[in-house]
């Protein structure tokens, strides 16, 4: 390959285009969270015709209102530039931490997107135009669901490139117009576009360098070693309507956490990406040529054909560096590609699935050290010497060294030393906050992003001297794990005297179970908020806790049961724990009225409690509604009544209670996020339990984290305890029993149906497997998506009437007879048994899908007695019942099944073929038995 080859703008990525930047603006302004969802588009499966209805929908939504809601404000932001010619580029920037969720609220992954508006062209004629284009965020292995190992052996296919993952700042490299080259950081263009490095004189501005500019100077020398110049490359990035990715890594300029070798300095580049709105990305062979032609820096790269082979040269090459180059690196990243994506054209950009295998050690030590030492500097400067001057307790005499409250001068730099789990990092902190106490005028250097490299070698020099034992022996105090680690013999500064076991979850995940085993083998008091009876629980629940907290005779753990889904809720512990260290007054139970005369007050002490918080974080923002609701229902509906309140009933509606139920909590759930909420912020320790993971799985990740914190109060169990406390578990039976409040709006139906207790997913598995794989290809895309984003049908149904069409049949002939289905519907619906299902249901012979949804063909109800499907007015009954499958996106209407459905079976009867876009196989009919429902 000479050059990159031409692409041209189509008309349909021009709609997908206009579309994504129109929804950035809207999401940044709020007005999507008034006026629509539909943040969720899928720009990568949508066709003409949707793109055509979203561009018409996007020129109807009004301008932002005063009254728009303000929580999402700063998760979108864009920064506008003004360059030559008069072109104006905007640089979007998403909140880092969003991206991990699922699904994504952003419309697009991309990380690093630079545009540029037209106005002269309407709406969905190429108004807007990405300009550079970085990849999809990607994540380190098993650090999100999708990254899995086991996932991605089934969601991804070799080749699989492996490339080193350069220790640097990002630069992107793009065309601003056919002879102008456009270089940015990240998210940003150098802001002295005019300035020319003083180009009358030769000399330098006072001003610090940007990222951009800096990569744009190293750009300069790369094209001018090959004789090419940045017109050039302008004009080929143009054609090709592509942005060059690469690695700014120059430690003159900016010192990152690994040092660079001299050969890799400068750009080292390691991606092109097509200027589009779904990521097209060239394959390292393409970029490394690209690379020679342009003169810049090769990046390492190799192809292995498995994950198997994958995960085998990741772990080579974290124990022996990577072939041929000294030193350590920071990781490697991986692309490999869709299993549907067939290679037509090698040289083609496609598409690709990326993550990053990060190093454990010693990068993510070396980072973390970079970090905590950035945060000590800014605090460092909001302070004046005379605060400083109080941590330093004795000056230095012969033989001794100078010793400093270190502990203090940490808790002023806001670096809370709980929260750091590498006892080396520990000793780090407080090494640098004796060295800021002492000179902080060897960290001068830090402000020009210089100096990381030559803090850490001082430090790890030192920590191989006697005067590392003596520092530490006289000024750290670390704790019982860290002094075997360091091989100290120092007691723990800091003591609780209790500590809160806080789950966030919501109902179902198995909060209490959990603490009854806990509490089985180790001494732990527990506390629910489902015991309480009282209008108001949350102040109550407090109170219990409080009373617990304030017993220095009861157990030193706590378990506080309740959802805690909700970040009131955890200000409200935070709030009790904070108010408890700065201490209550309590009645002292060693004095009494006697002791002091019978008109004395009763005699009180102030005690203060110091509380250790630890999170019980369940992974619920880690998996899709649909899935979480269907996990959480099955297992309400299998413990049955024994619960306080959210027990498997039905409403006077004939609505299941733990359904709507699960619907608020999973609606309102807020993530728990130490770095963005401050509610968050009190809790000294997290320990994340999974969801699907059963009873026993979390029991022992609970047990053992525990037995790290604080080994002493949590001994570890016996195989045989843990057995035990399952099965005392099996006899747990609740005291109190009270009834759910619902809102009454919701204890009434929005539509009756019969409900089907299947695993949709399940079912469409087996329906698929009776297919062969040659057979299914390429119809298959769609369910992989399916699989790959969890989106079946969260209530499986067949939808028997809707009170949308009890209202438009109002004032018409078939009002009656609706109403009297309605009737029959609801009386049927609420002398139901939860357990009894008394409607037959034939599923088969076709299942449906396209590109939006999918359906199973319904051929058979009954007995029609019950279900009167015949009764339906001519309008309602014309179309085929059915099961909605589910449906790629949120915005997608599950409606669309059915519809799909019935224009399949018309094309099939009319010419035998299923339409365009459309895929059908047919199954052996089978008999499910369901129940009918009010439904939500």
């Amino acid at each position: 390959m000479t050059k990159l080859p031409i692409q041209l703008i189509d008309s349909q990525e021009k709609k997908r285009t206009d579309i994504l930047v129109q929804l950035l603006l809207n999401f940044e302004q709020q007005d999507m969270i008034v006026h629509s969802s539909n943040a969720q588009l899928d720009l990568k499966t949508a066709n003409e015709q949707t793109l055509t209805s979203e561009i018409e929908r996007l020129k109807l939504i009004p301008k932002k209102t005063q009254d728009d809601p303000q929580h999402l404000k700063k998760l979108i932001r864009s920064r506008l530039y003004n360059c030559a010619e008069g072109l104006e580029v905007r640089s979007w920037t998403m909140l880092e931490h969003v991206y991990r969720r699922e699904p994504c609220p952003f419309p697009t992954r991309a990380r690093g997107l630079f545009t540029l508006k037209d106005s002269k062209q309407a709406l969905g004629h190429g108004r807007y135009k990405i300009l550079a284009r970085g990849y999809d965020k990607f994540f380190n292995v098993g650090e999100v669901s999708w990254t899995q190992w086991d996932t991605l052996r089934l969601h991804s296919k070799g080749p699989y490139h492996l490339t080193m993952k350069t220790n640097g700042c990002i630069i992107f490299i793009s065309a601003l117009t056919p002879s102008q080259l456009l270089v940015t950081s990240k998210h940003a263009m150098d802001t002295e576009l005019d300035e020319k490095e003083n180009a009358n004189d030769g000399g330098s501005t006072d001003k610090p360098v940007s990222h951009a500019r800096m990569g744009e100077r190293w750009l300069e020398r790369h094209l001018d070693s090959v004789g090419l110049t940045k017109a050039n490359l302008a004009r080929e990035l143009w054609d090709a309507n592509a942005t060059a990715v690469a690695e700014l890594t120059d430690d003159t300029f900016e010192e990152h956490v690994l040092p660079t070798p001299e050969e890799e300095t400068g750009l080292n580049l390691h991606g092109i990406n097509l200027n589009q709105t779904v990521l097209h990305t060239y394959p390292p062979d393409h970029v490394a040529q690209c690379a020679r032609r342009w003169g810049l820096h090769l990046t390492p790269w190799k192809t292995v054909e498995n994950i198997e082979d994958v995960k085998r040269e990741c772990l080579s090459i974290e124990q022996n560096g990577w072939p041929g180059r000294d030193g350590f690196i920071e990781g490697v990243v991986v692309r490999g590609f869709l299993p549907q994506d067939e290679i037509t054209d090698p040289d083609k950009a496609r598409q690709a699935i990326f993550w990053k295998v990060k190093f454990q050690e010693p990068y993510l030590m070396y980072r973390e050290w970079r970090e905590l030492t950035k945060r000590m500097l800014g605090e460092l400067a909001k302070v004046d010497q005379t605060q400083l001057s109080k941590f330093i307790l004795t000056q230095a005499e012969p033989g001794k060294l100078t010793s400093y409250d270190t502990d203090g001068c940490i808790k002023l730099f806001k670096i809370n030393i709980n929260k750091i789990q590498n006892p080396e990092s520990k000793l780090y902190v407080h090494w640098t906050a004796a060295e800021l106490l002492q000179d902080p005028g060897r960290f001068s250097d830090w402000k020009l992003n210089q100096g990381i490299v030559s803090t850490r070698e001082r430090f790890l020099a030192w920590r191989c001297t006697p005067d590392a034992q003596l520092f530490i022996k006289t000024v750290v105090h670390v704790s019982q794990k860290a002094k075997s680690q360091l091989g100290l013999t120092l007691e723990n500064n800091r003591t609780f005297d209790k500590t809160i076991l806080v789950p966030i979850a919501i109902p179902g995940c198995g909060k209490t179970s959990l603490g009854i085993a806990l509490g089985s083998f180790l001494k732990c008091s527990h506390t629910q908020s489902d015991d309480i009876k009282a209008k108001k629980t949350g102040p109550m629940f407090i109170a219990n806790l409080k009373k617990l907290l304030l017993d220095s005779s009861g157990p030193h753990l706590i378990f506080a049961d309740k959802n805690n889904h909700l970040r009131t809720h955890r200000q409200a512990i935070a709030d009790l724990v904070k108010e408890l260290r700065q201490g209550v007054k309590v009645k002292d139970p060693m004095k009494s009225k006697k002791d002091w005369g019978s008109a004395s007050k009763a005699v009180t002490e102030k005690k203060r409690i110091e509380t250790r918080v630890i999170a019980l974080a369940w992974d619920v923002p880690a998996h899709p509604y649909n899935e979480l609701h269907r996990l959480a229902s099955e297992r309400i509906m299998k413990r049955g009544a024994n619960h306080q309140s959210l027990r498997p009933e039905l409403t006077s509606g004939g609505v299941e209670v733990h359904h709507v139920v699960l619907s608020k909590f999973l609606r309102d759930f807020e993530e728990f996020e130490p770095e963005v909420n401050t509610e968050d912020e009190c809790f000294d320790k997290v320990i994340e339990l999974s969801c699907h993971a059963p009873l026993i799985n979390n029991l022992r990740v609970l047990v053992k984290r525990l037995h790290e914190i604080m080994p002493d109060q949590c001994p570890l169990p016996t195989d045989k305890e843990f057995t035990e406390a399952l099965s005392k578990l099996g006899k747990y039976r609740v005291s109190v029993r009270k009834d759910m409040k619902l809102d009454p709006k919701l204890c009434e139906p929005r539509y009756f149906g019969i409900r089907i207790p299947v695993d949709l997913k399940s079912l469409v598995l087996e329906l698929f497997s009776q297919k062969s794989e040659t057979q299914l290809e390429p119809d298959r895309a769609l369910f992989n998506e399916f699989l790959i984003r969890k989106r079946f049908t969260t209530v499986p149904h067949i939808t028997l009437l809707h009170s949308s069409e009890l209202s438009n049949a109002s004032g018409t002939g078939s009002e009656m007879g609706l109403k009297d289905l309605w009737s029959h519907y609801r009386a049927q619906a609420v002398s139901n048994h939860l357990n009894k299902y008394e409607v037959e249901v034939t599923i088969g012979p076709k299942i449906v899908w396209n590109d939006r949804v999918m359906a199973i063909e319904v051929s058979g109800l009954g007995p029609e007695e019950r279900v009167r499907w015949n009764d339906r007015p001519r309008t309602l009954h014309d179309h085929q019942p059915h099961i909605s499958v589910g449906t790629l996106s949120n915005e997608i209407r599950p409606i669309e099944a059915g519809l799909l459905l019935d224009k399949v079976l018309v094309n099939l009867a009319a010419n035998g073929y299923p339409g365009e876009g459309n895929h059908v196989f047919e199954f052996p009919t089978r008999i499910i038995r369901g129940s009918i429902r009010g439904l939500n």
